[in-house]
């Protein structure tokens, strides 16, 4: 046999032969002087085993001595690997916790690089039918390290429970990838869990279809060190009194009080919670369920409405959580459309710090006042903005759905004062009224942002908009811009305008004529008609700049 590498010259090569041929030859010795009528293959093979082994573990002793030579020449210390492993999921934790022995043992003496864990469940229904099942159905996939079938059904329940005690007395978080479990794998979670549960700060469910985390939450009396519990499913209800002392964020879908609920363990608090997410149910089913959750949490600071696809309750429906609400610093509401834009008049107050109002994105569901062409509702929020408005009118792209390619652009329209209030409202650029600036404090306005292709849309050239105190406007120009857009829309008057920004609002540079945009200085009637700074980011100025000397202050910068 030839000698793989030249590393290995031959006269060890033939010395590791004769060493291995001798240890053979010792054992014939001692199994025949010791009784023995032959030398079994049974006897060949154990010997076989014992020298691998030794030679492994020789070779076990060399690598383990050039990986550490390989780390101090890296000259990275422990701790900076660590840090860098604790932005792993768990799957690459367990990978580089197989590497070699040097960073098995660095992984295992550090229990914070355990404290996230993820559990999966049954990832398929047995008959699903979705398009990963058909094709497991009808071809063989095997991994291509391990040579295995992949199958439907496998959970990862067993290794869970070996990692859950790597942390030691660390907090966890976990994140639970369950599809309609049955109530097998709610009990097999309970008993993994359980022993456990004191050191959960993080609870993250996910996954498809329907789970309910009742009895699993059933199966603990307190979760103390409990901070953010996700349930983006189907929401928390309890049906008996649970201590989550040091709660802050929850989502509650119709009510937190379950059907069933054990009036004798108590009602229910929460005054560590600042962040609820609220879906707001049938109020027939759920009459008062509102103000019956706020009053669990009275300490709450932000609250995210949402009613998709109800028609919006009735103030006498709403009961005490009208009130409730108005005494929360910061209300977002979103998916809003025709059946239920009413809830922004029911909701909004003066003292709000923040009120958010997001119009679904989905448009062609039926329930967008876009789709039927009529007026957008809710600009009135602005109208309690006080001194030094800051406006923005902007807009950003998001997927219909994550099952197709199509996506809609959605027009934000944000506002916030010295007085700390913010009000904003989103929805598909389709094409709104004008009457929007009906509501704002005009005299108020200081500073404007806004994109270059919306100008027409938001002050047509009849409506002979001024902004008084405006002292600084900013312009995004997307890429193909066109060149004369001052003037096919022309922008409000702003006689206190002291500074122009003209931003790119993507990667690359926009090209603006240098005559078009005097011509745009010109008709923003500007106080004595010179600017006194002009900002350009990512913009070009073409042709002859020395035209901006008579609008701008020292010239193009």
């Amino acid at each position: 046999m030839s000698v793989p590498d030249d590393l290995l010259p031959d006269y060890l090569h033939d010395g590791l032969t004769q060493l291995v041929r001798r240890a053979f030859s010792e054992a014939r010795k001692v199994t025949v002087d010791g009784g023995g009528k032959v030398f079994s293959a049974d006897h060949c093979l154990r010997l076989d085993l014992a020298v691998r082994a030794c030679v492994e573990n020789a070779l076990l002793e060399e690598r383990r001595g050039q990986n550490s030579e390989r780390m101090r020449q890296l000259g990275l210390p422990n701790e900076i690997w660590l840090k860098v492993w604790e932005f792993l999921p768990m799957d690459s934790v367990l990978v580089v916790s197989h590497v070699c022995h040097l960073w098995r043992s660095l992984a295992l003496g550090s229990p914070p690089l355990w404290t996230t864990l993820d559990f999966f469940s049954d990832e398929h229904a047995e008959d699903c039918g979705c398009s990963e099942h058909r094709a497991l159905d009808r071809y063989d996939f095997s991994c291509r390290f391990c040579s295995r079938y992949v199958t439907i059904g496998q959970n990862n329940s067993e290794l869970m429970r070996n990692l859950l005690p790597r942390s030691l007395h660390h907090g966890i978080s976990l994140n639970l990838h369950i599809a309609g479990a049955p109530d097998p794998v709610t009990y097999l979670l309970a008993d993994i869990i359980g022993p456990h549960a004191q050191r959960i700060v993080h609870w993250h469910f996910r996954g498809q279809g329907y789970f309910d985390p009742t009895p699993l939450l059933r199966s603990v009396d307190a979760l103390p060190a409990l901070r953010c519990l996700s349930l983006p499913v189907t929401g928390l209800q309890l049906s008996r009194n649970i201590s989550l002392p040091n709660l802050e964020e929850a989502k509650v879908d119709y009510s937190i009080y379950s059907s069933d609920y054990d009036v004798a363990t108590g009602l229910l608090s929460f005054p560590s919670v600042k962040t609820l997410h609220f879906r707001l149910g049938p109020t027939s089913i759920y009459s008062n369920a509102l103000a019956s959750t706020l009053s669990t949490m009275p300490n709450l600071q932000t609250l995210h409405l949402s009613n998709r696809p109800a028609v919006a309750p009735s103030l006498h429906e709403l009961g005490d959580g009208r009130t409730l609400v108005s005494q929360i610093p910061q209300v977002r509401i979103s998916d809003l459309g025709l059946a239920n834009r009413s809830l922004i008049d029911i909701f909004y107050a003066p003292q709000h710090r923040s009120f958010i109002v997001e119009y679904e994105s989905d448009y062609s569901a039926g329930f967008s006042a876009f789709a039927a062409h009529e007026e957008v509702h809710g600009f009135s929020i602005f109208a309690d903005l006080g001194d030094h408005i800051e406006l923005s009118i902007t807009a950003h792209e998001v997927p219909l759905s994550r099952w197709d390619n199509e996506s809609v652009e959605l027009l934000k329209f944000a506002g916030s004062d010295s007085h700390g209030r913010h009000r904003c409202i989103q929805f598909p650029s389709q094409e709104p009224t004008p009457t929007l600036w009906i509501y704002i404090p005009l005299q108020s306005v200081t500073t404007l942002h806004v994109w270059a292709i919306f100008m027409m849309l938001f002050w047509p050239p009849e409506l002979r908009l001024e902004l008084p105190a405006l002292h600084m406007l900013t312009i995004s120009l997307p890429d193909g811009v066109t060149p004369d857009f001052a003037l096919v829309a022309p922008p409000p008057r702003c006689p206190s305008l002291q500074t122009l920004r003209l931003v790119s609002d993507n990667d690359g540079r926009v090209k603006l004529p240098a005559e078009y945009l005097a011509s745009f200085i010109g008709i923003l009637h500007v106080a004595g008609g010179v600017l006194d700074e002009l900002v350009l980011n990512r913009v070009i100025i073409d042709g002859d700049v020395s035209i901006l000397a008579a609008v701008v202050r020292g010239g193009l910068p």
